[in-house]
């Protein structure tokens, strides 16, 4: 195995952190281990609250990804992701997802801004349909109409990564609800299709009431990568986002058999370090210094 590996796989630190990297992983891991042990978190706890942040942070990513690209071709950028279907093809698939989902979200402000960003994605189309046949005076150099020519497919590389991102984790809580079930009591029905969506949305609200901290603390020991994706000409959208969140799923697998022996809370604890704690980072840093 290259030398260098173990940080392609588990973090992105090809340009040493600096000190302000440090203290901000440094402190959000010092918060996780307050909470944990102010809370009197079990391995259960761990496990789901790593669910939750891998889901949210890993989607984050792919907003911030998305923006992004809508910045780089407000400047004029010639990106690879306007090659294949086009625009329309892209814009019309979106459009459809976005629909499916407003129709399953029900009533309330997810559905009213799932149809605003349809009625933007429409709009795209359409000026994408009056640029190429240059009707209406519109300018394709023009800053503002770049990007609008460009949301069908922005909206169509979000969505789809929701739909392939979300839905791995939708699989992987399925999984650790048969290992290690919840200990959250979620309100609604199961037998109806609207009364699975409730409980759904319940069960991701309840999660996040009872787990914000570390949720917070893992986008924290983050930012920097945050900051890297958005100065980074790397385009791998695929990649980018798991490769961020792959360690948080190892942490699972390994607490989850924790959680199910009952093992004490120094394990977990221990497991938590290993797996939290930002070793790599850190000796980079610490090396640097050395120099």
């Amino acid at each position: 195995m290259p030398k260098n590996m173990l940080h392609k796989l588990f973090d992105d630190i090809e340009v040493p952190p600096d000190r302000k990297e440090i203290i901000t992983s440094l402190a959000a891991f010092a918060l996780t281990v307050v909470v944990a042990l102010f809370e009197d978190w079990k391995a259960a706890d761990i496990v789901w609250a790593s669910w939750l942040s891998s889901l949210l942070v890993g989607l984050s990513f792919y907003l911030i990804m998305t923006v992004k690209l809508l910045r780089d071709k407000s400047r004029g950028a010639r990106l690879k992701e306007e090659e294949g279907s086009g625009p329309g093809c892209l814009g019309t698939a979106v459009f459809v997802f976005m629909g499916l989902i407003a129709w399953l979200a029900g009533p309330g402000l997810l559905r009213i801004g799932l149809i605003c960003l349809m009625i933007i994605d429409c709009a795209g189309i359409f000026l994408n349909i009056a640029a190429s046949k240059s009707l209406f005076g519109i300018d394709p150099e023009n800053r503002t109409i770049r990007v609008l020519l460009f949301i069908p497919t922005a909206l169509f590389i979000f969505f789809f990564f929701l739909a392939h991102f979300g839905g791995f984790h939708l699989g992987h809580a399925l999984f650790l609800s048969i290992l290690v079930p919840p200990q959250i009591e979620i309100p609604g029905t199961m037998e109806t299709l609207s009364g699975m969506r409730d409980a759904f949305l319940s069960f991701l609200g309840l999660l996040f009431l009872a787990y914000w901290p570390y949720v917070l603390s893992v986008a924290l020991s983050r930012f920097n990568a945050y900051r890297k994706a958005l100065e980074s000409n790397d385009k791998d959208y695929m990649i980018g986002p798991y490769r961020a969140v792959i360690r948080i799923h190892i942490l699972i697998f390994i607490l989850a058999p924790i959680a199910m022996a009952g093992l004490g809370k120094a394990v977990m604890l221990t497991a938590l370090f290993f797996f939290h704690f930002p070793i790599e980072r850190t000796v980079a840093w610490l090396k640097t210094r050395n120099k």
